[in-house]
């Protein structure tokens, strides 16, 4: 009889090893996934920050007068400077998702860190609701910029080809009130993307890597 419950506490013993050691593994790849996650996320709230304060640039020279030192050049880079690069935030799928798919999440002992890993995903969804209505007006300065304005001179330099020979003046669109109200409110849906959407994720993050640390080390 003692031999059995001998044999039977090693057995127990060997799977809690098991156990703890694939719950370190889990830790190990969720901390690298979410410090990836982490520093993606630092570099959009910088460029969501550039655009915002390139739509303010633009909307010091919305006017229905034309404004002297407005040229077409500068009218042409601000243009490229908006519309070239998009806030898309991406974080890796990875080990989390695995987790939570395969129905592992319950695996890490963490009561604290189940909880907040479980909080991602509608933190994320609640962010890219708030990209989708940035770039919606960001789409709609491009539409305008195609039908009333020229897209070729604002990309000749970039992609090497001569300006236009149409005679389209950009500088003009800088009257219209569709751009004006256009830059408005991308620039205030920028500005809560980063300090009510972004802010909150990064925080999440930070929650999650410092109880994964703790954890581990």
């Amino acid at each position: 009889m003692v031999g059995i419950l001998l044999a039977l506490q090693i057995n127990n013993w060997n799977e809690n090893r098991k156990e703890d050691k694939t719950e370190e593994m889990y830790l190990m790849a969720l901390e690298k996934e979410f410090q990836d996650n982490h520093e993606l996320l630092i570099d959009f709230i910088i460029l969501n920050k550039k655009l915002v304060e390139q739509a303010k640039e633009m909307l010091y020279y919305t006017h229905p007068e034309s404004i002297e030192d407005l040229t077409e050049d500068k009218v042409n880079q601000m243009f490229s400077g908006l519309i070239g690069q998009s806030v898309e935030y991406e974080p890796s799928p990875g080990i989390l998702e695995d987790l939570i798919s395969s129905g592992n999440l319950n695996k890490l002992k963490n009561q604290n860190l189940r909880k907040l890993l479980s909080q991602w995903k509608s933190k994320f969804i609640l962010v890219k609701r708030q990209e989708n209505t940035v770039l919606e007006y960001r789409s709609n300065i491009k539409h305008l910029l195609i039908e009333e304005g020229d897209t070729r001179n604002p990309v000749a330099s970039l992609i090497g080809i001569d300006e236009t020979t149409f005679g389209t003046q950009n500088t003009a669109l800088f009257k219209n009130k569709k751009l004006e109200n256009n830059l408005s409110f991308f620039a205030i849906a920028s500005m809560s993307l980063e300090t009510e959407y972004y802010e909150a994720l990064l925080s999440l993050i930070n929650e999650i890597l410092l109880t994964i640390q703790q954890q581990l080390y």
